[in-house]
């Protein structure tokens, strides 16, 4: 009889073990982080079935697109495959920790909230607590990872408050020669011209 319990005793501990191992093995795979697409470029030329990240998301273009940032507003070209994190940059959300957005609420210039689409937004005017895809005067795109201050993939401006992506927007027929990186370029080399 003691060898029937010890082999009992041993067949249930093998199968608490194994159904212990299979509940935590697809959890550790579901989590990890998928490789973020090459960085978005708004001077590239982005045809459909193209991937580009961008705040801390994967997206496809449907069709043509050019100088049109990845949102799931605007033309409706892009379409969100979700959060990325690994290697490919576009202005990951990664280090982010700041509140969920939440409608009605009083927001401060200089807030900064987290959306109910996981990107994240900057209010650049006092507001009460209007929706930042639908009032974007009142919000701008923020991505956190090492640029912070508004940057939304057009590197460090020393706290300069339009991004790339907000200057091509307010600027899409200007002349060629005239960019966003000159711009940043100029107020390195004449600080007393920011202020």
């Amino acid at each position: 009889m003691p060898k029937k319990r010890l082999l009992a005793f041993m067949a249930t501990a093998g199968v608490a073990i194994a159904a212990a191992a299979a509940a935590i093995l697809p959890t550790a795979g579901a989590d990890a982080a998928v490789a973020c697409a090459p960085a978005y470029a708004d001077s590239t030329v982005y045809t459909g079935g193209m991937q580009a990240s961008y705040n801390g998301h994967n997206w496809t273009a449907k069709w043509w697109t050019q100088h049109e940032a990845p949102s799931t507003g605007g033309s409706g070209v892009w379409t969100d495959g979700g959060s990325c994190g690994g290697s490919g940059g576009g202005g990951g959300t990664g280090s982010c920790s700041y509140p969920n957005w939440v409608a009605g609420q009083w927001y401060a210039t200089g807030a900064i909230v987290r959306y109910t689409n996981g990107l994240y937004y900057q209010a650049t005017h006092d507001n009460p607590g209007y929706d930042p895809t639908i009032s974007t005067w009142f919000w701008s795109p923020y991505a956190c990872g090492g640029g912070g201050g508004g940057d939304t993939g057009g590197g460090s401006t020393s706290g300069f408050v339009v991004s790339e992506a907000q200057f091509n927007q307010m600027f899409p027929s200007r002349n060629s020669f005239y960019t966003y990186a000159g711009l940043t370029d100029a107020m390195k080399k004449y600080p007393a011209f920011a202020t």
